[in-house]
């Protein structure tokens, strides 16, 4: 062998007459170094026989049993080449197999990356050396792009080696791993319908049959004179077999593919690896999910936990008949035992959806939120739709009328308009001053008049005289076309106030939320991402919030937010849902309010249990019809039919709906007006009080001194 195939070559030298657990990593540049030598491969011990390593092959061909050379090692390193261009293998064998060392060395040529494993002395004792194998071994195809599997088994039909090792190593947790098992046929069937390789998309069985025919096989693995010792009068036939993964009626079934030899190759035409999910035989796949529409409404089939139901017309039922009609499968929906979304408990044990995932009792979920801990027990697809955790309240009430009056501007151009007033009825006065002295003395105004006229044009009162000069009756053309100008403004602002009065500031942030006094909020029960991010954020608002959350149903917490002062936490699309559906008038008039902020960067994707083999080919369908925009597409047709439907029926009913566009002045939007007149009243009265208090003073003295 040459020196190239194996890494720790100094190891070599001692194997012949040392019981070693050898390294054997054939390294490339496609795979981590550091990583090959943490994937470590217990041999069984060479009887120390002398000699180099060429010695043990020559034995390898022969073996105990007297078995010859079985030329699997050929087709395997074909297929490797031709269809696993890339991946690294991991070899694994009951006890020790002849094939194995031919193999390896055929694939060192050829620069693939193997790993070789005897699944006997792993599976033999549970000391911490093999539990950190079995550790690094599970933890395999995270670390490198492309892996595969072959596995050897021996003739004994009755061991479980192999199984033991497939479910300890995890294989199921891979369904994109490609799987090569070489055995007898005997236990073609057992192996290949194991529950250890239940995902497994892509398994190929091959047996390999004895020596038929004395004629020299075409291909050959040992070079130089060698090759005529090992490989001279021996022909090989490999019967290959292929796990459908949905074959009768969608279920999983052993298919015979052909045969090999050394001499022809495949004696038919055969299709290896293909892709199962071009038709999955009408599958059925359990669907969990919880109502939440716009994307999953359904009506239950019967009042036990559990139960199936029957999906109603919403996004994610759209989605699943379109993907069902694609890939030629069908679904089931049911409900989750305990009517949650999924919350991690007190022993560790996820609840709700997710807690049915994890225990693989559904396949997939409907829209179902991703996070860290989620992450851990089961997969996600793309997110298909953002659903941002956001804040439902009563919209704000106008603020008071009392000021109505002087809503039309703001303060600085009042304070502007009473300097503009003072200045130009003393500028009318001064104007005056250079008039001639018969004139002032008849028509000219005092300082007081000059003010008071100013003020009266401004409000829009006719003068009681005009002045004489030609100057002041200039002044007055000008200063009525700016008092025209100010008044129109004034009114037109002032009208616009009274049909549409100023409110207050919405509810958008938490911290907006704690400064409301009096207020209450709460959540859907459910328990599932809003809960979790409000319960454990370290954030000291939320924290306060969490303390004082109230969990009710969605139809008593609108109820209470349609009474004013109470706060619902909630999820963008559905809130908007709800809304349209049964708070929005004819007009488009809602008094609800969705906040404009986002607490928690939710999205909806669908959670499928861990080694799902059908996860890809949904998330790439479901990355087409995000493409082609047909999931936004929908997303608004449905917002427009529950609208609709909602209205037709009368069901929508909000509270401040409005019948008519014309809008009817009423005390309240006047009120402003009247206290100005009692203002005013009073201002009169006191000034009457004032001017008359030295005539009331000599009144009393007069009467007391009679």
């Amino acid at each position: 062998m040459e020196a190239t195939s194996l890494t720790h070559l100094p190891l070599l030298a001692t194997m012949v007459t040392l019981r070693v657990f050898l390294l054997h990593v054939v390294t490339t540049e496609q795979v981590d170094a550091s990583l090959a030598h943490q994937l470590v491969r217990r041999m069984r011990q060479y009887s120390g026989q002398g000699g180099d390593m060429d010695e043990h092959s020559s034995e390898d061909v022969q073996s105990d049993n007297g078995a010859k050379h079985s030329g699997v090692e050929v087709l395997v390193s074909q297929v490797a080449e031709e269809h696993l261009n890339g991946c690294c293998l991991m070899v694994a064998t009951e006890g020790h197999h002849p094939d194995t060392t031919r193999l390896l060395r055929t694939l060192a040529k050829t620069g693939y990356t193997s790993v070789l494993v005897d699944a006997d002395l792993a599976m033999a004792s549970t000391s911490s050396k093999n539990d950190a194998l079995l550790h690094q071994l599970r933890d395999w195809e995270h670390k490198i792009s492309c892996c595969a599997l072959v596995l050897y088994l021996n003739d004994n039909s009755s061991s479980t080696v192999a199984f033991r090792f497939l479910q300890a190593v995890g294989v199921w947790r891979w369904p994109e791993t490609r799987v090569l098992v070489v055995g007898p046929e005997s236990r073609v069937q057992l192996l290949l319908r194991h529950e250890s390789l239940r995902n497994t998309i892509h398994i190929l069985y091959f047996v390999p049959t004895p020596l038929t025919s004395d004629t020299k096989p075409l291909v050959t693995d040992v070079e130089g004179d060698d090759a005529g010792d090992n490989y001279n009068n021996t022909a090989s036939t490999v019967y290959i077999y292929e796990r459908c993964l949905y074959c009768r009626d969608g279920s999983p079934d052993v298919v015979p593919l052909g045969l090999w030899d050394s001499h022809r190759g495949y004696h038919n035409t055969v299709h290896l690896f293909k892709n199962p999910f071009a038709d999955m035989g009408g599958h059925k796949l359990r669907v969990v999910g919880l109502s939440f529409f716009p994307f999953i409404k359904y009506d239950r089939e019967g009042p036990e936990a559990g139960s199936t139901v029957t999906p109603h017309d919403c996004l994610d039922h759209r989605m699943l008949q379109e993907m069902s009609e694609r890939l030629n499968f069908t679904f089931e929906v049911r409900l989750p035992v305990d009517d949650q979304w999924g919350t991690l408990d007190s022993n560790g044990s996820w609840t709700g959806m997710v807690g049915t995932l994890a225990m693989e009792k559904a396949d997939i979920s409907s829209c179902l939120f991703s996070s860290q801990a989620r992450n851990k027990v089961i997969r996600f697809t793309r997110t298909y739709a953002p659903e941002p955790l956001v804040i439902v309240t009563h919209k704000p009430l106008p603020l008071p009328q009392y000021l109505a009056v002087i809503k039309p501007f703001k303060p600085l151009v009042w304070l502007t308009l009473m300097v503009a007033c003072s200045v130009a009825g003393m500028f009318f006065w001064l104007l005056q001053q250079g008039t001639s002295h018969h004139i002032k003395k008849l028509h000219n105004f005092n300082l007081v008049e000059s003010v008071y006229q100013t003020i009266g044009i401004l409000l829009e009162q006719t003068p009681f005289r005009h002045p004489s000069s030609l100057n002041g009756r200039m002044w007055v053309v000008w200063w009525s076309m700016f008092s025209l100008i100010l008044v129109t403004m004034y009114r037109s602002s002032l009208v616009a106030n009274l049909t549409a009065p100023e409110i207050g500031v919405p509810v958008n942030t938490i911290k907006q939320l704690l400064q409301q006094d009096g207020w209450t909020w709460g959540i859907e029960p459910g328990y599932g991402l809003g809960w979790n991010f409000l319960k454990f954020s370290n954030n000291t608002d939320v924290k306060r919030v969490f303390a004082r959350l109230e969990v009710l149903e969605a139809d008593e917490q609108i109820r209470r937010m349609m009474e004013g002062r109470h706060a619902f936490f909630t999820w963008k699309n559905y809130a908007k849902t709800l809304i349209s559906a049964k708070y929005t008038d004819d007009f488009g008039y809602s008094p609800l309010y969705v906040s404009l902020n986002g607490f928690t960067p939710g999205g909806c994707g669908w959670g499928c249990r861990i080694g799902a083999p059908f996860l890809r080919s949904l998330d790439t369908l479901m990355h087409r019809l995000l493409q082609n925009r047909l999931v936004h597409v929908w997303l608004q047709d449905l917002f427009l039919v529950t609208a609709l439907e909602a209205r037709r029926s009368g069901s929508n009913t909000p509270s401040s709906s409005v019948t008519s566009r014309d809008v009817v002045l009423k005390l309240y939007h006047l009120q402003s007006a009247f206290y100005l007149y009692f203002l005013g009243l009073s201002f009169a009265l006191l000034t009457f009080i004032l001017e008359f208090r030295p005539l009331i003073r000599h009144h009393i003295t007069t009467y007391c001194q009679r």
